[in-house]
């Protein structure tokens, strides 16, 4: 084999190399953030507190806006004082005992032929009586605990709260809301965004996503300088179905934004291999080329 042959295989081989490395393509897409709600009331009603205002970070469960519900903070404040202060079963369990004594009593009576059948008989149904009272009094209790449960849920619907974690991305559509305004059931009050993750829907040629999986690493690089350097991602899920119409798949992406290096409605740049690899492989290839050339004398 003469050296002719030996670097013609050689760029064989390094052709094989360089379109292994680039056969991934450059994907346009545009970033979203992980989570985006628009927040409304169940319940109409009157603003009375407002706790975030646009760029405030929250945590789940943290409150972002009060309306006024003054019968309901009534409701509960009557019922939690019924209960704490209710002295009616304690009532109930004194008459109780009472008559349990007048009837051990009578009964201790009775046998020493002391007392008749009617007097035992009277002391019993007092018993009974007394009983029933206690009974009634402990059900009045268990039904005032549940509507103190049911008017504090109602209560909660004039409180709106985050749902998840993430960060005020304007409160009230096209306008802010104050104090003292009136908001309509179901009309968006405040919208919520998670940006500490972004997602990116990227319509990837068939070829490309033969041999993709689960878990695959890609690359984004934003279109937006100087906040464009190579950023890791990570293939999340992968379309069953070719759209037929372009023959691509939709496959989205996680990307991590720390720092908020990133921002949702960015356009980028989405590689399935990494274009620096990719970019030193061309390199290669046509100094390979180039020696062969030189070699056979064709660069002569």
């Amino acid at each position: 084999m003469n050296l002719f042959s030996i670097l013609r295989m050689l760029v064989v081989f390094g052709m094989c190399l360089y379109l292994t490395s680039t056969s991934w393509s450059q994907i346009d897409a545009v970033t979203k953030a992980r989570d985006d709600r628009s927040l409304a009331f169940l319940q109409g009603g009157k603003v009375v507190k407002i706790a975030v205002k646009p760029g405030s970070l929250v945590k789940a469960n943290d409150v972002l806006m009060i309306l006024e519900d003054k019968k309901g903070e009534s409701d509960i404040r009557i019922l939690e004082m019924r209960i704490q202060l209710d002295v009616t079963i304690e009532a109930a369990k004194a008459q109780r005992d009472l008559a349990q004594v007048n009837l051990d009593q009578t009964q201790q009576m009775w046998e020493a032929d002391a007392a008749n059948d009617l007097e035992l008989r009277n002391r019993k149904v007092e018993f009974k009586i007394a009983e029933l009272e206690l009974q009634q009094r402990q059900l009045d209790l268990q039904e005032a605990q549940l509507r103190l449960k049911e008017a504090k849920e109602t209560h909660s619907r004039y409180t709106l709260r985050a749902p998840i974690d993430g960060v005020i991305q304007r409160v009230k559509e096209g306008e802010e809301v104050a104090v003292g305004e009136i908001v309509q059931p179901g009309e968006p009050v405040v919208r919520l965004v998670a940006v500490e993750t972004l997602t990116i829907d990227a319509h990837v040629p068939v070829t490309d996503t033969l041999d993709l999986k689960v878990g695959h690493k890609a690359y984004i690089k934003a279109k937006v300088a100087p906040r464009d350097r190579l950023i890791n991602g990570t293939v999340q899920h992968i379309a069953k179905v070719v759209d037929p119409a372009s023959g691509t798949k939709l496959i989205r992406i996680n990307v991590p934004n720390e720092n908020d290096y990133l921002g949702a409605g960015w356009q980028v740049s989405v590689y399935l291999s990494n274009p620096q690899t990719a970019a030193k492989s061309e390199t290669n290839m046509k100094h390979l080329t180039q020696l062969v050339g030189v070699v056979t004398g064709k660069n002569r």
